[in-house]
């Protein structure tokens, strides 16, 4: 085996764009993009978390016709459905109490770019419905608005579920699946494309870099093999953190097997008294974090793939100090 230093990889076109894989599964899904992107078929990508479907759709977006035009996501789970409605088609002023000024929604926004809507599995059956007639209309009206605005954007849907199932269990509309599904495209998950985990860790790396400011260029053949053999559960996602934290825990210009494994809160004792709660677990974890970095708050969100205010109430919630406070 040999050791990797990620200065000397060639990069190919496709490491610019994240979506990165030598893998025959891969490049045929990469094959399809420069087809697709001439047009604005509406376009459903599945496949688990972690695994990309918002980088492939981006890179649909801009490859072709539409990468001068808007794009413009909305996550479906996030949002009640009266206020999924509001976000998606907007509102006329007095529409609703607090209604204060005309609000243009994602549809509008749009223009002649891309929709894209993440987990549509969790959207609504209601709001399915009005989602199917915007297709099928290619026009809308603003909550509370009469003008008949027009649609020409491209709808990616994107989910990690599987929706044919969900169509037959009457969870999600028949309709509307068919309405989406013109292009059906399946993001593999990382342990099916273990061979592109070098490549991966070389793009990734850089990037780390340059968020971090950090100098992380050699990965020895060890810490290479411990990555692949890995069960990737989270797939790129998980990658990236699992990175992330390797780098900011390395000491010079190369990353460890030791800084890779997950800390080991649990020292020599039994197992039986091991049994820790959750909320535990994830105290020492943070308090582990936060120590490796210095209490760099910046640092350790990144790490944690976390937001600072949530840091900040972990922190008060744990009642976590420095390690030098009295």
């Amino acid at each position: 085996g040999r050791d990797i230093d990620i200065t000397n990889v060639a990069l190919d076109h496709s490491y610019e764009t994240g979506l990165i894989g030598k893998t025959a599964v891969m490049r045929e899904l990469i094959k399809q993009i420069g087809p697709i992107s001439t047009n604005r078929t509406n376009i459903l990508i599945e496949g688990e978390n972690g695994t990309g479907k918002e980088v492939l759709a981006h890179l649909i977006h801009s490859s072709g016709i539409t990468k001068n035009q808007p794009f413009i996501g909305i996550n479906c789970t996030a949002l009640s459905s009266s206020l999924l409605e509001s976000e998606l088609f907007g509102h006329d002023k007095g529409s609703f109490t607090g209604a204060i000024k005309t609000k243009r929604g994602k549809f509008e926004l749009a223009g002649e770019g891309t929709l894209f809507l993440d987990e549509i599995s969790e959207m609504p059956l209601e709001m399915q419905v009005k989602m199917l007639r915007v297709l099928q209309e290619k026009e809308f009206e603003r909550v509370g608005g009469e003008e008949s605005i027009p649609f020409k954007a491209r709808v990616i849907a994107a989910t990690n579920q599987n929706l044919f199932r969900l169509v037959t269990e009457k969870k999600f509309r028949r309709d509307l699946y068919y309405r989406l599904k013109v292009v059906h495209l399946r993001v593999p998950p990382l342990r099916k494309r273990k061979e592109d985990i070098p490549a991966l860790v070389v793009h990734l790396l850089g990037k780390i870099n340059r968020e971090l400011n950090k100098n992380v260029i050699k990965i020895p053949y060890e810490t290479m093999e411990l990555l692949k053999e890995n069960y990737w559960d989270g797939n790129v996602r998980e990658l990236e953190n699992t990175l992330r934290r390797a780098a900011v825990l390395a000491k010079g210009e190369s990353i460890e097997k030791e800084n890779v494994s997950l800390p080991n809160y649990i020292d020599d004792e039994p197992i039986e008294s091991n049994m820790t709660t959750l909320a535990e677990a994830q105290r020492k974890y943070i308090e582990f974090v936060l120590n490796q970095v210095n209490w760099n708050k910046h640092k350790a969100c990144e790490i944690l793939a976390i937001t600072k205010p949530t840091l900040l109430k972990k922190i008060k919630e744990y009642n976590l100090h420095p390690a030098n406070h009295n």
